[in-house]
């Protein structure tokens, strides 16, 4: 028996992205969220590889791109401010980092597919 209507709780990044991907795929989806708004607290997200596809086939790619840190590195410095080590960021080309808060924000919008309109 085909799913037809699904659930979905937790309106975080993979709630949000799972509820879109059901509803590209034809299912009812309904979101629910226990939270009164989005988490903003949390590190930078990196988006590479696969995960570029998903976006991208989310129709959401160039609002990542748009809200990405364009950040190079990451220094360690002292008290007085110098630089005491660093690490390199974003290492793959096609790879983005946004932060946490963007990245909900961008999935928690409402999509604009409807079920049987072909995506």
């Amino acid at each position: 028996m085909p799913v037809r209507s699904v659930l979905v709780v937790g309106a975080g990044i993979a709630g949000s992205t799972l509820a879109v991907l059901l509803g590209q795929g034809g299912v009812s989806t309904t979101l629910v969220e226990r939270a009164g708004d989005q988490r903003s607290t949390g590190g930078p997200v990196e988006v590479r590889g696969a995960a570029v596809e998903v976006v991208a086939g989310l129709g959401l790619l160039e609002s990542l791109r748009a809200s990405a840190t364009d950040v190079t590195r990451l220094a360690a410095v002292d008290r007085t401010g110098r630089v005491i080590g660093w690490i390199p960021t974003q290492t793959s080309p096609d790879a983005i980092e946004i932060a946490r808060s963007d990245l909900a924000a961008i999935a928690d919008r409402p999509s604009t597919f409807r079920p049987g309109d072909g995506g």
